[in-house]
Parts: C-alpha cells; structure tokens; sequence
C-alpha cells in the first residue's frame, strides 16, 4: 500500500560484517566524488573571474568603467550589477531543476546514470563558456553547467551513502564535502597562477570539461549501489555487490534488511513517494530533508565565497591581493573539512553542527562590525590591517561551516530520508536548496549595497535559528543504519508526537527483535559450548568405539 508504514528490521545493524573500509569503497568514492570536485571548482573560480578585468572589460563593460572610476559614492555598491549576478546564479537555477528529474531517474535507473549525466553537462557546459563571445552564450553554458550540478548534486551523495558501511557512513560521504573544498582551491590556484593572462578566463572556465570527461569514461564501470539494485528487483546482483564492496564476511543481516526495505519501497511508485511525504509517519525525513539543505544555504557560504574577491576589492585590495586572500580561505577551509571527516563519526553530528554554527555567527557578527566601523572611520581610504582583520574573521567564518553545514547537511539529508521516498525527499531537499541559493546569488551585491555591513548580520542572524533547530529537532543519526531511521522518531521528544501510533509500533517491534535475538545468541552459544563437551566425551575415535 502507498500509506503502509514500513518498518525495517530495527536493531540489527550490530550484527552486519564487512563494515571495514574496502579498497573498493575507496576507489568508488573517489570517482563520485569528482562531481562534488566540479561543483566546487565553479564556486571558487566563478568569483575570482568577475574580478578579472578583462573579464568585466568584455561581458560588462559598465561595471568595469565603474570599478575604475574614483567617484564612486558607495563603495559598497560598486559592482552592483544585476547581471553580473545573473552569471553567478543561474547555474543555480537550472540546478534546481535538474533536480526534480534526476530523483526520477536515480530511482528508476539507478544512482549511476545522475552521476554520468552530471558529468556530460559539466563537460558541455565548460566547453561553452570557454569559446563565448557574447553574454547570452556565457550564460547558457552556465545553465548547462547547472543541470549538471542538479544531477551530480542528486545521485552522488545517496550513492555515497548506500556504499559506504554504517558505521563510517559520515566518513566517507563527507569526502564529497573534501572534493568540493578542493574543487575551490584549484579554482584560486588557477585564478591567480593565471591573473596576468588577458583570455585566463577561458581555460578556467573551461576546465571542468577534463574530470567530467573522466567521470563519463569511468561511471559505467563502477558498480551500481546494492540499495538501487535490489530496489529494482535485481537481488542477486544486489548481494555480489554488496559482498564486494564489503570486503567479505557475512553480509546475510545488512542484505536481509535491505531487501526488507527494497519490499516496501518498490510497492510505492515515485509519484507516490511524493504523496507519501506528506504523511504522518513521514514527516520527521520531510522536514528535515528539507530543512538542512535550506539552512545550509542560508548561512551565506555560497554567496560569500563566490564573491570573497570582489568584497576584498571593494575594501581597496588589488585585484592580485584578493585572489591571494581567497586561495587562504580555501586552505583553511580544506583543514576543517579533513578534521570534521575524522570527527563526524567520532563525536556525531549534533555537536560539530552546533559548534560550527556559534563559531560561524560569532565570526559573521565580528565581521559586520570591523566592516562598519573602518568604513565609519576611515571612508574609502582604508587601512591594509582592516583587510586582514577581515581576513581572520572571513576564515574563523569558513572554518565554522567546513565542520558544520558544510560537511553534514547533504550528510544527514541522505541519512533521514528512508529508501522509499528517498528519490522524491532528496530531490526536494536540494531543489530547495538551488532555489534558495539562486535568489542569494542574484541578490548578494544588492544586498551588499542596501544593507552594507548588515548583510552580514543578516546571515549571521540565521545561523543562531539554526542552532536552535539543531538543538530542539535534529536527534543524533550517527552510526543509525538507514533502514532504522524509524527507530529514531520513535524515541525522539517531539517526533515521537509526529509520528503517532506508527512510532510505537517501531518500539515495541524493536524491543521483540532484541529479545529475540539475544535469546539467538544464548542458544548459539550453549550449541558451540556443548559440542566440545560431546567431542571430548567420545574420545578421538568418536562414539562407541574401541580406544
């Protein structure tokens, strides 16, 4: 039935092998990961390319003569240009629609083919903007970049998730998170390594087409997720996978499961998966599928790192100083990214989400303030320490979220929503997110030029709402298999209310299961014990034998 409640098989993921991290896993992650690599190399090269004054020169020339004039009234408004914005934000908007079909896709065919065709429109898409001569091209390639980022965004984290073993499931899929981060370094790197090169727009516009090509050759040969196959009535195929990636042992407990949700997820069609969303029993992965990937974007982080470069020029840096501030941020954001993938798995999510966000807001809050006041004090001749006070600030910021909303949202979205409406909640989740992100983008410069240093204040306003949230609804999802998300709601303070009678009888199910498994294990035990007992009463020869 579309409204059945599934319950899974609650309590058993202490009995699943092979939880090691495989050479496999590894080589799988590392190749999916690659479109998390694209998608932060547009982030990071996309800002340092609307600061490149040739690039002004020949797609918006007045924001150019602008930015060269010295009767400039507001500094804060100085590249404000709606679209220089549109260049930045439309990959967003196509992403968001790439999205809602890549749910359909990922469900019926498999995780690989999001992943594959992310990679053919990043490849599209870069190779576009690297030959553009006019704006409308530059900004159709960007829109073909964006349904890429849509379908890569989509597939890879829940294929990510489906591989990687429960208990280093943070691990390994905040390696998506690691990729993005040094997607963006490699963007600053080539942003400044070129800088002096008239048409380096072009090459770094147009590299992603290498790793997208990469993934196109290589996706095909890398396995589905068990989760996808056994879904799609292929179980045998399923369980070899699964024996693969899990790098031997007994894999009968973690495929029993699986094939347990696999019965109760094929029975819903993905247009019911929808329907289903809204239901009582699912509305705990509804609202919080939803709601990590929009507080996500509205920390700000995507905006920001965009237009870090122009925010230091406007502060009076050089165009060759801003891209050496923004390469720092990027290696201080790769630092905390590494240490949140040791740490996510070690002490949870809630506590780096809080963490994170209080280091974040405190640092947004101490930005605005350095901001207004030199600007108060000094006017537009400012001093080079404001600059790096800045830059201090603007690192403690990005530090916050590479360990918080950074590495775990797209985590605990995956993580929350079961596999029935998986395809459906998770392309709801990151359309939200694209969608949110698109007006951000289209709006920062403005925003930067109405609200001046309140723009600051503004996102680090939403930050301390997310930490409330995180405090009241987020339950720790930490080493919880997704099969058993259920169990979760059930024992939360408020979910428990959501989820009515539905919870209740995921509690008792689960407390019958314990008792007999443990009662399993006792008479296993007494079996292994009494067979040497048996052996050595009969002696080496064996029973009624002459010694």
């Amino acid at each position: 039935m579309a409204g059945a409640v599934h319950i899974g098989s609650a309590g058993r993921a202490e009995d699943y092998q092979g939880q090691g991290l495989s050479a496999y896993v590894v080589l799988v992650c590392i190749v999916a990961s690659l479109g998390g690599f694209l998608t932060g190399y547009d982030l990071g090269v996309t800002g340092g390319t609307e600061a490149n004054p040739n690039f002004l020169q020949k797609f918006f020339p007045s924001v150019y003569e602008e930015k060269q004039s010295s009767e400039i009234s507001n500094p804060y408004c100085r590249f404000n240009d709606q679209m220089l914005q549109l260049f930045t934000s439309s990959i967003y908007l196509s992403a968001g629609l790439a999205c809602l079909l890549s749910g359909h896709l990922t469900r019926t065919r498999g995780r690989k083919l999001g992943v594959f065709l992310g990679g053919l429109c990043f490849m599209l898409g870069s190779i576009l903007n690297c030959v553009a001569e006019n704006l409308a091209t530059l900004i159709c390639g960007r829109l073909i970049m964006g349904l890429g980022i849509g379908f890569a965004s989509q597939a890879i984290p829940i294929y990510l998730t489906e591989v990687a073993p429960a208990r280093l499931r943070g691990g390994v899929t905040v390696m998506n998170a690691l990729a993005m981060v040094l997607g963006i370094l490699v963007a600053q790197l080539m942003n400044y390594a070129l800088r002096d090169w008239p048409e380096s727009w072009r090459l770094t516009l147009g590299l992603p087409a290498g790793p997208a090509l990469v993934i196109c050759l290589t996706i095909p040969f890398l396995p589905e997720s068990p989760n996808s196959l056994i879904q799609r009535d292929r179980r045998e195929q399923g369980r070899k996978v699964l024996e693969k990636i899990r790098g031997g042992g007994d894999v009968s407990a973690e495929y029993e499961d699986l094939c347990e949700a696999a019965d109760n997820a094929t029975k819903i069609t993905y247009m019911q998966s929808w329907t289903l969303l809204g239901k009582r029993q699912y509305r705990p992965a509804l609202v919080l599928g939803s709601a990590m990937p929009f507080f996500q974007a509205m920390t700000g982080y995507a905006a920001v790192i965009v237009f870090v470069p122009i925010f230091f020029t406007t502060l009076g840096d050089t165009h060759e100083e801003a891209l050496q501030k923004a390469l720092i941020i990027s290696g201080v954001k790769i630092a905390m990214t590494l240490l949140s993938m040791v740490l996510v798995d070690r002490l949870g999510r809630r506590v780096l989400l809080l963490e994170g966000s209080i280091q974040s807001a405190a640092s947004l809050m101490a930005t605005a303030g350095v901001v207004g006041w030199a600007f108060n004090t000094y006017g537009e001749d400012l001093p080079d320490s404001v600059g790096i006070a800045v830059l201090i600030t603007i690192c403690f910021y990005v530090g916050g979220y590479s360990t918080s909303w950074g590495s775990l949202a797209w985590l605990v979205a995956a993580e929350v929503v079961p596999l029935e409406t998986r395809a459906a909640g998770f392309s709801l989740g990151i359309a939200i997110y694209y969608v949110v992100t698109f007006v951000l983008s289209q709006t920062f410069l403005s925003m930067l030029c109405a609200l001046e240093w309140g723009i600051f204040v503004f996102y680090g306003g939403w930050i301390i709402a997310m930490s409330a949230f995180v405090v009241l609804l987020l339950p720790e999802t930490r080493g919880v298999p997704i099969e058993e998300m259920y169990v979760v709601w059930a024992k939360h303070w408020f979910w428990k209310r959501v989820v009515g009678e539905a919870g209740q009888q995921m509690l008792q199910l689960e407390r019958q299961r314990t008792a007999t498994r443990a009662l399993s294990r006792q008479e296993r035990g007494a079996g292994a014990e009494a067979a040497p007992e048996a052996a050595g009463g009969h002696g080496a020869l064996g029973p009624n034998r002459p010694a």
